[in-house]
């Protein structure tokens, strides 16, 4: 088994060294019938019928084991090829990552089953997706298999963590997109609501955004340390401490601008919020009561 890692993609290679015992056995089915009986041209014609009908069965299965196995692995799928000595393709099979069920392995089992030309039974290492299941790797070992097996499922796990980042990505692009007015708003009553935020000291300055996948995940924010706390603790530990007042807080920090104010304008701002809510909440329940 050859592994090659490009830029482009990951190449697994499985050289097939079993010789089919179909090219012996050909020219042996012609070559005795012809030695034992007299040459007539009833015989050669016979023989000529009998090598093209074993050179047919022979091409199949020369044709399905394949010299040369190879599984592709690109960002978002592999591909199953098998390839004479000469490099031909003779199967080619994209398989998406997200279609991918299940990959495990097969023994190859002693005795009686369908003779037909499909050596898929033969072959170890089985790829079930919705409708179909998959097969390579020729009489491969349980090591092989192992060894693939972990490639390809590093591949996926890499795959679903790109798919999950590009996600929350379009989630928030939005939100760090609006202008910075709006997005102050929106942290406040998103924190508000959450009752947490998170945080992050520089020089004696604080900034404070919400969201703990954006901050995992975004690119813009992973040079920073964010510290997950609770909105009440904050509260008493930062916005109600004189020594805090005049600091300088940086609310919904997208990479390139945040609203800039101090903490004791944070407080009035979130108390403000706070104050709204509560008015519209007693609002909501009297005049639930009066109907």
């Amino acid at each position: 088994m050859e592994i090659e890692n490009t830029k482009e993609a990951t190449v697994i290679e499985l050289k097939n060294s079993r010789v089919f015992i179909g090219v012996y056995l050909v020219p042996l089915f012609i070559i005795v019938p012809l030695i034992i009986s007299k040459i007539t041209v009833q015989s050669i014609i016979m023989s000529l019928i009998v090598f093209t009908y074993l050179n047919i069965g022979n091409y199949i299965a020369m044709r399905n084991i394949g010299s040369i196995e190879t599984i592709t692995l690109k960002n978002e799928s592999l591909i199953i090829r098998r390839l004479k000595r000469n490099k031909k393709i003779t199967y080619e099979k994209e398989i998406f990552f997200d279609k991918i069920l299940k990959i495990y392995y097969q023994e190859i089992f002693l005795g009686f089953h369908k003779r037909n030309f499909n050596f898929d039974v033969k072959r170890t290492l089985k790829i079930k997706t919705y409708f179909c299941i998959y097969s390579f790797g020729y009489k491969m070992s349980y090591e092989d298999f192992k060894k693939i097996n972990s490639i390809i499922e590093e591949k996926i796990k890499e795959h679903k963590n790109y798919i999950k980042k590009e996600e929350i990505e379009k989630k928030y692009i939005e939100i760090y997109n609006l202008k910075v007015e709006e997005r102050y708003n929106y942290i406040l009553n998103k924190i508000l609501d959450e009752k947490k935020l998170f945080i992050s000291e520089k020089k004696n300055n604080f900034i404070i955004n919400e969201d703990s996948e954006a901050i995992k995940d975004l690119e813009i924010f992973k040079d920073m340390n964010f510290e997950e706390i609770d909105f009440y603790i904050f509260y008493v530990n930062y916005l109600s401490k004189k020594e805090y007042e005049n600091k300088k807080v940086l609310v919904g920090y997208n990479g390139i601008d945040g609203k800039e104010v101090t903490m004791s304008k944070l407080k009035e701002d979130i108390n403000e919020i706070r104050d709204s809510r509560s008015i519209l909440t007693k609002k909501i329940l009297n005049d639930t009561l009066r109907v």
